[in-house]
């Protein structure tokens, strides 16, 4: 039995279902980047932010390399090197093996929720949007219809 045009109007998928999906899977990756973009960001922070606590706390005779890397991270504003910095250096003092030590705990803590947050900024935007979408376009056509001619019932 051949299938009539209503049934095949309806199986086929519409150009606002395909914007729609489109739009899902665009949403879904720049909402994860996005996601990742900022909770590396707060990780590189806690982790600075840990560090210059820990070496600020320790005695004032850190070798040279431990007061290099902290001058620079405070004159820069920006602590993202400064674990780096501080791993390779080759002759630490115990502060700093623990104080390098100390972040990692403080970074591994983050890291547990760091894919939550992640998650999170990829799929409330689609769970959000949908329904969104369905109503604004429901609404749009309630709309339409109001402004089309009536029709005789003759």
């Amino acid at each position: 039995m051949p299938e009539s045009n209503s049934e095949k109007q309806q199986r086929r998928m519409r150009g606002w279902h395909r914007i729609g999906i489109t739009a899902s899977i665009l949403g879904f990756l720049a909402g994860g980047f996005w996601g990742y973009k900022a909770v590396s960001h707060r990780a590189d922070q806690l982790l600075g932010g840990a560090l210059i606590e820990c070496l600020a706390s320790g005695p004032e005779n850190g070798s040279l390399v431990e007061r290099m890397c902290l001058g620079k991270a405070v004159n820069s504003g920006s602590y993202t090197g400064l674990y780096e910095c501080l791993a390779g250096g080759p002759d630490l003092s115990s502060t700093a093996e623990q104080c390098l030590q100390q972040a990692h705990k403080v970074a591994a803590e983050h890291i547990r929720t760091h894919w939550r947050y992640v998650g999170l900024c990829a799929l409330v935007p689609l769970v959000l949007g949908w329904p969104i979408a369905y109503v604004l376009i429901t609404l749009v056509r309630w709309i339409r219809t109001g402004f089309k001619a009536p029709t005789s019932p003759n």
